[in-house]
């Protein structure tokens, strides 16, 4: 299986899953025409595409839901909490959805979806992992801390899309408002470095051999921090240099494959 970044961070959000000749999206929050256009780039069309899963309502997460809705009969997996805030902001009937409840498991083209809970400050955000045999993949971002749920459902991961969201000297120093910055760092906001460093730790000595940094701040941290941090961790922990592939997201662009 692999995953591939299409666009990571607050600008907009959107992964490919692929395994078994079967093609999934995490997120739809760029334009239509790009996810067009990286799809191009994998030799893919939007008839490919089995499925897309929301982890939850913001706006980078599911900005190009009404042109898909619009133009396709892609199904929207999502959960209950999630589809019913994207429907009440009235841009998506909701036609194509269908609800996940977390903890539970889908099949989707023979993959086996599996939803987890996350802490974030949404209706009812969600991650997910995806088995195909004895491959295992995560896509673990938006959450304001590890939970127990968290870990359970993401351990044994070969190849985990992760949060790093921000340094957390980086966003108390900045501009952003006392409150905004008590909400990115509460419970129900944002992974910093460490806290990322921390559970790729945790995930590398569960089996992880491939590691890529997602959605990075703009305004409270850089690639080259976000990576030295958490690889930093990861040495420090006694992870051996090449036994484990650490990469970071960018923004605009589509980022490395990751495979189990």
């Amino acid at each position: 299986m692999q995953i591939q970044s299409f666009a990571s961070g607050s600008g907009g959000n959107c992964a490919l899953v692929s395994g078994g000749g079967k093609y999934i999206l995490v997120d739809a929050g760029i334009s239509l025409r790009r996810i067009k256009a990286c799809l191009a780039q994998r030799g893919l069309n939007l008839c490919d595409i089995s499925a897309v899963l929301l982890t939850h309502e913001h706006g980078d997460h599911v900005g190009a839901l009404p042109m898909i809705e619009k133009y396709t009969d892609i199904p929207v997996i999502t959960s209950g909490g999630t589809a019913r805030n994207v429907m009440d902001k009235g841009k998506v009937s909701g036609k194509n959805f269908i609800i996940i409840e977390a903890g539970a498991v889908m099949d989707v083209g023979g993959i086996a979806v599996r939803s987890f809970a996350t802490s974030h400050d949404a209706a009812e955000s969600l991650g997910y992992v995806f088995e195909l045999g004895y491959e295992k993949i995560a896509a673990v971002t938006d959450l304001g801390r590890v939970t127990t749920e968290v870990r359970s459902a993401v351990s044994g991961a070969t190849a985990v899309l992760l949060e790093a969201n921000h340094d957390v000297d980086m966003l108390r120093a900045g501009s952003y408002p006392y409150q905004l910055q008590q909400r990115i760092l509460g419970p129900c906001g944002h992974l910093s470095n460490e806290a990322s460093g921390r559970f790729a730790l945790e995930l590398s000595e569960q089996g992880a051999k491939h590691i890529l940094l997602a959605h990075l701040s703009k305004e409270n941290n850089t690639p080259r921090l976000a990576y030295k941090t958490v690889a930093d961790i990861l040495i420090n922990g006694g992870v051996e240099p090449g036994s484990l592939r650490l990469n970071v997201a960018p923004p605009d662009e589509m980022s490395c494959i990751l495979e189990t």
